[in-house]
């Protein structure tokens, strides 16, 4: 129910000729009152309305017998026109506007409202036929999508239990019982936009059929209703021809339902093991709608995570990283579609990429619009390093004696270190006592096992050993780690104890003087001998 701005609306007043427009007004010579059948024919009003024009009805509960009344503000708004004509026989029609949301509809039937005065509540009506625009009906540029001027759409028709009266008339007069009429089993599939409806009525009586315009309390200007007197070829602004000429809307109903379907998405991937930088990962999309209708501008989206890099898709998708974009368009209820999408692996850590769907028809379960496929990826490495330290006494170390070795790792990082793999290779002249670590021994070779170490974290053993034969003592220790390790120079620790070191003294120019002299005497005395 938009308004017209002014000046359309008085291009369409001077191209009208309202002046002829065949109308019911209130200064017509009244009718009196109607009797009624005991069981009136009633309405029945819609349980899935999509659109209402506007209210009729504007005084429930005043009329005779408890009716409910659409008062004309005859006096109070100076209003005149109880209906407007758009009866068959004339050739007459109205029309209205109404906007279809992004959702689009599917119409399953639409509710008119006319009278015929004098009529019983029984309705009188006889025929409806319709026509959708998708512009205002007549002008250039305009369409009709669906109906036509001579199609009988009637299903059903009842009085609405109210009446059209006057301001002076309420509560007193009941010769213009509203009728609804209904046009249904239509399913009519709209997309959004804005669209006109026009429409006429037929009924067995003489009088009318009369559109009665949208019936507000205490507002004159309802709508940008229209109404054409040529059989709708051409059309003016329906106007009150009361005190200030007031443009009218007329109410009608829309029912039916929003087009839904229940799309999904879910994604796998395909990638060799182990997953190493620069392996290829093939991603498969599988888009689907499980319904119940079509679903429209169906599209995926894929945002690729850092540690990959797109190679190529094979469904025409388009990439402007990190995101491919799959527009699917229309896609049928039961219907399906697959894309695979090729990345190699360029860095470390896990892999987890989601793809997600959207459509522009209702989704009624958007929990499965979106598919993940999850990747352990290339693990990060782990720096190891080891060292190996003693409380062995200083200088030669008797035969029995017993000491440690203390081995310690750490790991610098930037991933966790797993199964960790402790070498310690000792003497022959020492022998394994004991760990705490619960290392094994095998002739001087000490194992010992580490399931995994934490960035920054450290880990320690002491091994006791006992010396069996007298001489220098050197043990060696390694590790290893089905981590990969970018530095394998901290590794390996050597350590030597059980020995005595004799100092050699430092001697200065003089004593290195005397020195010489002293061995070239001496060579002197050997040579007089």
């Amino acid at each position: 129910m938009n308004k017209f701005t002014a000046a359309a609306l008085m291009a369409l007043l001077v191209s009208s000729g309202a002046a002829a427009q065949d109308r019911e007004e209130v200064s017509a010579a009244p009718e009196g009152n109607v009797v009624s059948p005991n069981a009136p024919t009633m309405f029945v009003p819609s349980g899935s309305v999509l659109y209402d024009n506007g209210p009729l009805v504007n005084s429930p509960g005043t009329g005779l017998g408890g009716a409910d009344e659409s008062v004309l503000q005859s006096v109070s708004l100076g209003l005149n026109i109880l209906g407007f004509g758009h009866q068959v026989a004339s050739g007459n029609r109205v029309a209205d506007d109404f906007v279809v949301p992004a959702s689009g509809w599917i119409v399953d039937r639409i509710d008119f409202f006319a009278y015929q005065t004098g009529s019983p509540t029984t309705s009188t009506m006889t025929a409806v036929n319709f026509r959708i625009w998708d512009g205002p009906p007549g002008m250039p540029g305009s369409n009709v999508v669906f109906g036509d001027t001579t199609t009988n759409r009637l299903t059903a028709t009842g009085w609405i239990n109210a009446l059209r009266v006057t301001e002076t008339t309420t509560g007193t007069t009941n010769n213009r019982p509203l009728m609804g009429n209904t046009a249904g089993g239509l399913a009519l599939s709209l997309n959004a936009g804005t669209y006109w409806l026009d429409w006429q009525t037929d009924g067995s009586l003489a009088s009318g059929p009369w559109a009665p315009p949208i019936t507000i309390t205490g507002t004159a200007i309802t709508g940008n209703g229209l109404q054409s007197l040529d059989g709708g070829v051409t059309y003016a602004a329906a106007l009150d021809s009361g005190t200030n000429m007031d443009p009218q809307g007329f109410p009608f109903v829309i029912s039916g339902t929003v087009p839904s379907a229940d799309v999904s998405v879910t994604k796998s991937a395909a990638a060799p093991a182990p997953l190493l930088v620069g392996s290829s990962i093939t991603y498969t999309l599988n888009a689907s709608n499980a319904g119940p209708g079509q679903a429209d501008a169906v599209a995926v989206t894929d945002s690729l995570p850092d540690n990959v890099t797109y190679v190529s898709n094979t469904c025409g998708a388009a990439f402007a990283a990190p995101t491919v974009t799959w527009n699917i368009g229309t896609l049928a209820a039961a219907g399906s579609a697959t894309c695979d999408i090729v990345v190699t692996v360029n860095n470390f850590g896990p892999i987890d990429n989601t793809a997600n769907i959207t459509t522009s028809t209702t989704d009624p379960n958007p929990a499965n619009n979106a598919g993940t496929a999850s990747l352990g990826g290339v693990p990060f490495p782990a720096d190891v390093g080891v060292a190996l330290s003693s409380d062995a006494p200083a200088g030669a170390i008797a035969v029995g004696t017993q000491f440690n070795y203390t081995v310690d790792a750490n790991n610098a990082g930037p991933g966790v270190a797993n199964d960790l793999l402790f070498t310690l290779t000792l003497s022959g002249k020492t022998s394994f006592v004991s760990s705490s670590c619960g290392a094994v021994a095998a002739g001087n070779t000490v194992t010992w096992t580490v399931a995994s170490l934490g960035v920054g974290a450290t880990t320690s053993c002491s091994i006791t050993v006992a010396v069996v034969a007298p001489g220098d003592l050197l043990a060696s220790v390694t590790v290893t780690t089905s981590t990969d390790d970018p530095n394998l120079a901290n590794n390996t620790a050597d350590l030597v104890v059980g020995f005595v070191a004799t100092q050699v003294p430092t001697l200065g120019h003089l004593a290195l003087l005397l020195l010489a002299l002293i061995i070239a005497g001496a060579s002197v005395v050997v040579i007089r001998r």
